[in-house]
Protein backbone atom coordinates (compact mmCIF):
# COMPACT_ATOMS: atom_id res chain seq x y z
CA UNK A 1 0.00 0.00 0.00
CA UNK A 2 1.28 3.91 -0.90
CA UNK A 3 1.86 5.77 1.61
CA UNK A 4 -0.30 9.11 1.31
CA UNK A 5 1.77 12.44 3.13
CA UNK A 6 0.84 14.87 5.43
CA UNK A 7 -1.32 17.36 3.95
CA UNK A 8 -1.80 15.50 1.10
CA UNK A 9 -5.64 15.31 0.24
CA UNK A 10 -6.86 11.68 -0.07
CA UNK A 11 -9.90 10.04 -2.36
CA UNK A 12 -12.17 8.45 0.20
CA UNK A 13 -14.73 6.60 -1.75
CA UNK A 14 -17.69 3.91 -1.55
CA UNK A 15 -20.19 2.57 -3.80
CA UNK A 16 -23.52 1.78 -2.42
CA UNK A 17 -25.17 -1.13 -3.45
CA UNK A 18 -27.95 -3.53 -3.12
CA UNK A 19 -27.58 -6.75 -2.03
CA UNK A 20 -28.90 -7.25 -5.73
CA UNK A 21 -26.03 -5.38 -6.99
CA UNK A 22 -27.98 -2.39 -7.78
CA UNK A 23 -26.38 0.61 -7.22
CA UNK A 24 -28.59 2.96 -5.60
CA UNK A 25 -28.40 6.48 -3.24
CA UNK A 26 -29.65 5.73 0.12
CA UNK A 27 -31.56 8.23 2.50
CA UNK A 28 -28.66 9.00 4.85
CA UNK A 29 -24.81 8.13 4.36
CA UNK A 30 -21.74 8.72 6.99
CA UNK A 31 -18.52 8.80 6.77
CA UNK A 32 -16.70 8.09 9.28
CA UNK A 33 -12.81 8.87 9.73
CA UNK A 34 -10.33 7.13 12.11
CA UNK A 35 -6.56 7.66 13.56
CA UNK A 36 -4.28 4.92 15.51
CA UNK A 37 -3.31 5.95 18.76
CA UNK A 38 -1.88 3.19 20.55
CA UNK A 39 -4.21 0.30 20.26
CA UNK A 40 -7.28 2.28 19.91
CA UNK A 41 -8.65 3.80 16.78
CA UNK A 42 -9.49 7.73 18.11
CA UNK A 43 -12.33 9.33 15.72
CA UNK A 44 -10.99 12.11 13.52
CA UNK A 45 -14.19 13.52 11.50
CA UNK A 46 -17.29 12.48 10.64
CA UNK A 47 -19.63 13.56 7.19
CA UNK A 48 -23.11 13.04 6.62
CA UNK A 49 -24.36 12.34 2.96
CA UNK A 50 -24.32 16.56 2.30
CA UNK A 51 -20.98 16.91 3.39
CA UNK A 52 -20.23 13.74 0.46
CA UNK A 53 -19.52 14.31 -3.38
CA UNK A 54 -21.86 12.31 -5.18
CA UNK A 55 -20.31 11.39 -9.40
CA UNK A 56 -23.06 9.29 -10.10
CA UNK A 57 -25.72 6.82 -8.66
CA UNK A 58 -24.33 5.15 -5.61
CA UNK A 59 -21.24 6.59 -5.19
CA UNK A 60 -20.05 8.77 -2.67
CA UNK A 61 -16.46 10.37 -2.05
CA UNK A 62 -14.78 12.51 0.17
CA UNK A 63 -11.55 14.54 -0.18
CA UNK A 64 -9.92 13.94 3.11
CA UNK A 65 -6.65 15.77 3.85
CA UNK A 66 -5.00 13.64 6.77
CA UNK A 67 -2.91 16.43 8.93
CA UNK A 68 -0.53 13.85 10.53
CA UNK A 69 1.59 10.88 10.10
CA UNK A 70 0.12 7.32 11.40
CA UNK A 71 -2.57 4.57 10.17
CA UNK A 72 -5.58 5.59 9.51
CA UNK A 73 -9.01 4.16 8.72
CA UNK A 74 -12.25 4.90 7.40
CA UNK A 75 -16.04 3.80 7.22
CA UNK A 76 -18.97 4.77 5.36
CA UNK A 77 -21.99 3.34 6.80
CA UNK A 78 -26.08 3.57 5.77
CA UNK A 79 -28.98 2.69 7.80
CA UNK A 80 -28.41 -1.12 5.41
CA UNK A 81 -25.11 -1.33 6.48
CA UNK A 82 -21.48 -0.91 5.86
CA UNK A 83 -20.55 0.29 2.16
CA UNK A 84 -17.00 0.21 2.25
CA UNK A 85 -14.55 0.11 4.88
CA UNK A 86 -10.75 0.93 4.59
CA UNK A 87 -7.59 2.02 5.88
CA UNK A 88 -4.24 3.93 4.64
CA UNK A 89 -1.12 4.96 6.27
CA UNK A 90 0.73 8.32 5.97
CA UNK A 91 4.11 8.69 6.31
CA UNK A 92 5.40 10.88 9.11
CA UNK A 93 7.21 14.41 8.63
Amino acid sequence: MAQTLPNQAKRLQCTCRTLAGVAYNPAALTLTVFLAVGDDWALQDTYAINQLTTSGTGVFYRDYTPGEGGAWRYVFQSDDGIHAADRFDVAYE
